[in-house]
């Protein structure tokens, strides 16, 4: 087909692919306005439902981008939005007395992952450290993982990548009505 496909793997680290495709042009007309067929698609349970500006969020992942885009589809719900990149580095920050609602915890990453970041989130005095949720961001979405994280000291679990309903799921299962303002439509 005139293409090309190129890998490059670190052990422990992780792959890069990438995928050359020679495309032609066969029409120059358009095929619709981006925003109106995004207005379309976009069902009411993708849309925040509420706001929690004293809300405290922590998301924890090694890669800067899914920190950003993390806090990006968080930002609708108004909430207080830290980050970090290692497990070290959140179980760092719980130490030295910040204080969080919520941790979104990348499962796999190098050093402490998830698992042991949140089993040591869980072993910290005080009996707010039990009741953290922590929700695991992981790529591995099979069946009979929600119950393993739980197993292993996650609160549940959100699969990446993101989609805005389980996100909005996931928050209205954790975030305390009280803590909430309905967004007005």
């Amino acid at each position: 087909m005139g293409g090309d496909l190129t890998v490059e793997s670190e052990y422990g680290k992780g792959s890069t692919f990438t995928a050359t495709l020679k495309q032609q042009c066969v029409a120059y007309q358009p095929l619709g306005k981006f925003g109106e067929s995004q207005a379309a698609r976009q069902d009411e349970t993708d849309a925040p439902r509420f706001t929690a500006p004293d809300f405290r969020v922590l998301v924890v992942d090694d890669v800067e981008i899914n920190c950003l885009v993390a806090e990006g589809l968080l930002t609708p719900y108004e909430m207080q939005i830290t980050t970090c990149f290692s497990g070290e580095a959140a179980v760092a920050r719980l130490v030295h007395g910040e204080v969080f609602d919520l941790i979104f915890m990348d499962q796999m990453m190098p050093g402490m992952d998830g698992t042991a970041a949140a089993a040591a989130i869980r072993s910290l005095s005080g009996e707010k450290y039990k009741d953290l949720p922590i929700i695991a961001l992981t790529a591995n979405a099979m069946v009979g993982m929600r119950e393993q994280f739980l197993a292993s000291g996650f609160s549940d679990y959100l699969s990446k990548p993101i989609e805005l309903r389980k996100l909005n799921a996931i928050l209205e299962r954790w975030v305390p009505a009280a803590r909430r303002t309905a967004v007005k439509v």
